[in-house]
């Protein structure tokens, strides 16, 4: 391998990792350990404000069912704007564990602001 070579492959691999970092949901702010999974999943993306002010970068969104069960978790990656979402529904496959919303269930919805600590 010419050194030219291993240069490029030196500087493509951290970037990559950093450009997956930088836009992947799944490193979440650490308020909240990351909701068990299931089959059954929608993605949501939108904006909101907390108090009249653009949520801020880190903040973390949590979503919970009516049980309390941790549904769904992300990170507030650009201000105003969470991105990429994710909502488990409960998963037929498992009778009796709760990971997630069923059908009509109210959802509740938590914000940890953890750009202002």
């Amino acid at each position: 391998m010419k050194k030219g070579e291993a240069m490029k492959k030196r500087i493509v691999i951290p970037l990559m990792l950093l450009l997956v970092a930088l836009f992947s949901n799944a490193a979440y702010a650490g308020h909240w350990a990351p909701p068990s999974t299931s089959p059954t999943i929608m993605h949501i993306a939108g904006s909101f404000k907390i108090e009249g002010v653009d949520a801020q970068v880190n903040d973390e969104v949590a979503v919970f069912d009516s049980t309390g069960t941790l549904i769904g978790l992300g990170v507030v990656v650009t201000t105003g704007i969470y991105l990429d979402l994710p909502i488990y529904g409960d998963s037929s496959t498992t009778a009796g564990v709760d990971e997630g919303a069923t059908a009509g269930e109210t959802l509740n919805i938590k914000v940890d602001e953890l750009a202002k600590s």
